[in-house]
């Protein structure tokens, strides 16, 4: 019994002391934060409605007018209200498609000068503007940085010594960078909004080429609206390219300056890669960009977006297109004024406005999806005289064996819409005479 009683105390004492809290020092370790609990962390995000008076949605064009599909991604995003347990995203503003249970995330990251809030998800749920400088995640999604909270200092906790012997108390001590902290300190009341670059008429090269670089398109030019005295020269002009198509068929190809519309029919034998050879159709001045979150050192970054200027232009992924100094085989280089821009994902089209010949012209274009579940059939000279058929003529390297040949019409083809849905839409510009509205919709009727 003697034995036991002074181990019984003795754990009545290890008791005793692992009981004891450990606790700072006056005037200490208020507003710590545990860096292992922020840096990193994930919230989900269901977003609702849009803010009816939010009026701040980034600029995509500096035309008068920009129109994007009613259903595309891009015409639906807008700031939204948010539920989520990210308390730092506070009332910033979250751009985004509305009503979406899923998809956004809200991720923590800290840095040597902010604790950052960002955006993460997948680039087709990020609004273009947002996404250009967007960071991309090892798992391909993207980080867009909407507020950030300057961090005050890193530190770690120590015990107070007291007689040579280390006490409950603690005392903060400062440390240089996260990498070795435990806590860290944020001002909470000096955020600061991540300021993103103003990017009007950018678009990335892979709308253009598609993403293996094959993509082809239909092109269409349009005369619009011609004041009358410019009768004459909207005839002379006609809705023609070089080739004397109604409609043409082209892909593009980039220099440091330019991206050019270049015909596709032509002879297989021919090098449309060599510019020479090229039958260039429409052409339009380009500005290389590529854009960040401005670096501070080496592992961390401000509040505000830049350019990226130490990146080659042949490796740059966004282009900045001039509109109005839109060159064409018909009109040649005429000073235009920027009208509107349609886009959609298979589709842009824009208007520009010739105040020398007081015309509007509009440039359509269509990709080649390669859709087409109808077979190819024989047609006669006659057919070209039917709604919604037209002729393109593929250039072709003359030599004897042409003239030789019986069906030397060979390289002449229609192009037929294949309607999906059996729905034709015609639209009339102001003005015209409403006489022809029946005419059209008769026409529809006999296709």
């Amino acid at each position: 019994m003697r034995l036991l009683l002074p181990i019984l105390m003795l754990s009545l004492v290890l008791g005793c002391t692992k009981k004891r809290d450990e606790s700072f020092v006056q005037g200490q370790g208020k507003d710590l934060l545990e860096v292992s609990q922020y840096d990193g962390a994930e919230f989900d995000v269901e977003t609702q409605d849009k803010l009816v008076d939010y009026k701040e949605n980034p600029s995509v064009s500096k035309s008068d007018k920009v129109t994007h599909a009613k259903d595309s991604a891009i015409a639906r995003m807008s700031a939204v209200k948010v539920i989520t347990k990210a308390d730092l995203l506070g009332d910033a503003p979250f751009i985004a498609l509305p009503n979406q249970k899923t998809g956004y995330k809200i991720r923590y990251v800290i840095n040597k000068d902010f604790l950052v809030v960002m955006k993460v998800a997948d680039k087709s749920l990020i609004h273009p503007q947002e996404a250009a400088g967007a960071m991309k995640l090892d798992d391909g999604r993207l980080a867009v940085p909407i507020v950030g909270y300057p961090v005050k200092g890193f530190f770690n906790a120590e015990n107070v010594e007291q007689n040579g012997a280390k006490t409950n108390k603690m005392t903060e001590a400062s440390v240089n960078d996260k990498a070795n902290s435990r806590y860290f300190k944020v001002d909470k009341n000096a955020r600061t909004l991540y300021k993103l670059q103003e990017k009007l008429d950018i678009f990335t090269k892979e709308f253009f080429t598609g993403a293996d670089g094959k993509s082809e398109w239909y092109l269409g030019q349009t005369i619009l609206a011609a004041g009358g005295d410019s009768s004459l020269t909207g005839w002379a002009m006609a809705q023609e390219d070089s080739q004397l198509n109604a409609l043409s068929k082209v892909k593009f190809t980039f220099n440091h300056s330019e991206m050019r519309a270049i015909s596709v029919n032509q002879d297989s034998r021919i090098d449309i890669s060599d510019e020479v050879k090229q039958v260039l159709l429409l052409k339009l001045p380009i500005d290389w960009k590529e854009y960040r979150a401005t670096p501070s050192g080496t592992s961390s970054f401000t509040m505000t977006e830049e350019e990226n200027n130490s990146i080659d232009w042949e490796k740059r992924s966004y282009v900045k297109v001039d509109f109005a100094k839109a060159w064409t085989a018909a009109t040649g280089e005429l000073p235009f004024r920027f009208v509107d821009l349609e886009v959609d994902k298979d589709y842009f089209s824009f208007t520009v406005y010739d105040p020398t010949n007081n015309m509007r012209f509009k440039f359509s274009f269509l990709r080649d999806t390669g859709n087409r579940n109808y077979k190819a059939k024989r047609l006669m000279h006659e057919d070209f005289e039917k709604f919604g058929f037209f002729n393109t003529q593929k250039h072709e390297i003359t030599n004897y064996e042409k003239y030789k040949e019986e069906d030397y019409g060979k390289n002449e083809f229609i192009n037929r819409y294949n309607v999906k849905n059996g729905e034709v839409v015609f639209h009339f510009t102001e003005g015209s005479d409403e006489k022809l509205i029946p005419y059209a919709a008769k026409a529809a009727e006999e296709w």
